[in-house]
């Protein structure tokens, strides 16, 4: 299992992120500036292109090629703000805990 992580400097704040890696399984979890850790609900995602959006702003600042991955599960929230055009970072601190996983297409 490898745990990565990656910080992302927004609007003077940081948003740690931090992610594990087993079996073509990854997890990410985000730990805002006050350092309150969300995970993701599970829920499924049907459009391809939020699932591109996901993906594009989760996997790649943790140096993981996001065409490498199918997302498995994400949150309710997270597809109401990406219909948005809002980034990630803008709503982690209305995500309700839960997971978010990634598995490996290989």
């Amino acid at each position: 299992m490898n745990l990565i992580m990656a910080e992302e400097s927004k609007e003077q704040s940081t948003f740690r992120y931090e992610a594990e890696e087993d079996n073509g399984v990854i997890q990410m979890r985000c730990y805002l500036p006050n350092q309150q850790s969300y995970l993701m609900r599970d829920i499924t995602l049907d459009s391809d292109t939020l699932v591109r959006q996901v993906k594009q702003d989760i996997l790649n600042p943790l140096g993981f090629n996001h065409e490498a991955y199918h997302i498995a599960v994400v949150t309710t929230d997270m597809l109401k703000h990406m219909e948005d055009n809002r980034p990630i970072t803008d709503y982690y601190e209305e995500l309700q805990k839960g997971t978010i996983k990634f598995v490996s297409k290989n």
